[in-house]
C-alpha cells in the first residue's frame, strides 16, 4: 500500500548494478526490509545478495544501523568490498521524496587549498586512532540516517497512496450513484407512461 515507492529504489537499485557490470564491477547488496530480499531474490544479474535485515528496517534505531555498519564494515576491511553506496530515499515532505544515492565508504576527505603550517603542538591520540574511532561511528549514523529517511519517505508514500486511495474510492461512489439515480427515474418514468397508458386504454 506504499504505491511505486519500493519498485522506483529496486529500479534505481538494478540500474547501478548494470552500470557497474559494464564497468566490469560485481556488486555485493545488502538488503534492508523484506521488499528488498524479496525483490532481489527474483531477480538476475551480476551481484551477490547478502543476508537482510527485516526487522531493523520496520523499527529503525541507531542499534540496528550498528549492525548493519559492522557486518559492512567487516567486509571492506577483509577486502570482500572496496566501495559502500547507499540507495534510499531522501524525505522532503509528506507529499514528496526523492530517491539519492550515498557514498559512505571509501572516506573522501575535503582538499583544504591553504598553505600547510606546521603544527606548535601534538594531540593526543593520535589521529588513526581518532579515526579509529570515527570512521565506525560515521558509518552507522550515515546508515541510520538512511533508515530514518527511508521510513518516513515510506510513510508518506503510504499516506499519499491511500489518500488517492479514498478519493478514488469516493470519486468512484458519486458516480455510481449519480447512474444508480438515473436508472431509478428511468424506472420511475417507465412505470408512469405504462400507468397513464394503461389508463388511456381504459377510457377507450
Amino acid at each position: 500500500m506504499a504505491g511505486a515507492y519500493n519498485a522506483n529504489i529496486v529500479k534505481t537499485a538494478l540500474s547501478r548494478i548494470k552500470s557497474n557490470t559494464e564497468k566490469g564491477i560485481k556488486t555485493v547488496i545488502y538488503p534492508v526490509g523484506q521488499k528488498a530480499i524479496s525483490a532481489f531474490k527474483h531477480k538476475t544479474g551480476n551481484y551477490e545478495l547478502k543476508e537482510g535485515y527485516i526487522s531493523i528496517a520496520n523499527e529503525p534505531t541507531a542499534t540496528g544501523a550498528n549492525i548493519i555498519a559492522e557486518d559492512i564494515a567487516e567486509d571492506f576491511v577483509s577486502g570482500t568490498i572496496d566501495k559502500v553506496d547507499i540507495i534510499t530515499t531522501h524525505f522532503n515532505n509528506m507529499m514528496s521524496y526523492n530517491i539519492v544515492s550515498w557514498e559512505v565508504l571509501p572516506v573522501k576527505a575535503e582538499k583544504d587549498d591553504t598553505e600547510e603550517i606546521d603544527a606548535l603542538m601534538e594531540f593526543e591520540p593520535s589521529p588513526h586512532a581518532v579515526l579509529q574511532q570515527l570512521v565506525p561511528m560515521y558509518i552507522t549514523n550515515s546508515i541510520y540516517q538512511a533508515l530514518l529517511e527511508a521510513n518516513a519517505s515510506e510513510l508518506a508514500s503510504r499516506m499519499t497512496a491511500m489518500s488517492a486511495a479514498s478519493n478514488n474510492a469516493e470519486e468512484m461512489i458519486n458516480t455510481l450513484t449519480i447512474d444508480y439515480n438515473k436508472a431509478r427515474q428511468a424506472s420511475i418514468t417507465q412505470e408512469l407512461i405504462e400507468i397513464v397508458s394503461g389508463a388511456q386504454g381504459l377510457q377507450k
